[in-house]
């Protein structure tokens, strides 16, 4: 197992990631019809209410077109300023509507946006924004996390029942009796993990992150959260194998266990795209019903 060879695999689940995200903001959560009179009136900062609605459609379309194309480009820089284009586009649609706020705009905002700067110049400075945007709001997650509704595995009964839509949801449920030991174990790994992050070597970094991926993996599998918790695994695959250190990664057993769950990581998230694409009929159907 090559190193290169993980970092492809890496950049390849990032693109999938922003193109999910630019996917999930036209057909999921809808964000062309910004300032259209139905949806979307509370911004966050004013003035963005007086931008006309076609902005945000053109904005949506843009967004979604740039990451289709950095699937076709092989240019760093392009890719580059795509992930930039789409962070912005994620924040600008999040400062639009605070009514509308989904804490994994801001995630995948901020993450696309530091990425990108990295691969415009990959420097130490530029790890340390991915790194301390990645511990800090991982922290955060897990601290907010500590409130009974979720310790008594309530929400996680929840996640766990919406995997229903897919094939392999009759699976997920024999994990609700766990539903107070999975949410534990959450808390524990993003309240722990930040700290292997910043403090750990980069052996002890590979195994922490091992410890993260059935918690995002499983509710990714579940359709919930899907760009928060690809952006979280994408971000720490990303320091693990584009290290700004002086230490090598070895190639050992270890690494072919985080490309296998790269692999899989993906395969979940095509999946999900599928799932997308069949919401474009019901999408389309309402389109036409207002044309009319």
């Amino acid at each position: 197992m090559t190193h290169h060879r993980i970092q492809d695999s890496i950049i390849l689940l990032i693109k999938l990631l922003v193109l999910i995200s630019a996917t999930k903001n036209i057909i999921y959560w809808k964000y062309p019809l910004i300032n259209s009179g139905e949806l979307f009136h509370y911004p966050l900062i004013p003035w963005l209410a007086e931008l006309p609605q076609y902005f945000y459609i053109a904005l949506s379309l843009a967004s979604f077109c740039l990451s289709l194309l950095i699937f076709f480009s092989k240019s760093t820089r392009v890719f580059a300023w795509v992930l930039i284009f789409c962070g912005l586009t994620n924040l600008t649609f999040q400062f639009a509507d605070y009514l509308g706020l989904h804490h994994d705009m801001y995630l995948s905002g901020l993450s696309f946006i530091a990425i990108g700067l990295y691969f415009l110049n990959p420097n130490k400075s530029n790890y340390g924004v991915i790194l301390a945007i990645a511990a800090s709001t991982y922290l955060l997650s897990g601290i907010y996390k500590l409130n009974p509704d979720f310790i008594n595995g309530s929400m996680t009964v929840d996640i766990i029942g919406r995997s229903s839509r897919y094939f392999y949801g009759e699976a997920f449920s024999y994990f609700a009796e766990l539903a107070v030991w999975l949410s534990i174990f959450a808390i524990l790994v993003e309240i722990i993990e930040p700290f292997f992050l910043v403090f750990g070597n980069l052996r002890v970094k590979k195994l922490s992150i091992l410890a993260t991926l059935p918690f995002h993996i499983g509710i990714l599998a579940t359709g919930t959260g899907t760009v928060y918790n690809l952006t979280y695994p994408a971000l720490f695959w990303f320091l693990v194998y584009f290290h700004a250190g002086k230490e090598k990664p070895a190639n050992t057993g270890i690494d072919f266990f985080h490309f296998s769950a790269i692999q899989l990581t993906m395969v979940v998230s095509l999946i999900y795209l599928i799932f997308l694409g069949s919401m474009i009929p019901n999408l389309v159907a309402a389109i036409g019903r207002r044309l009319i």
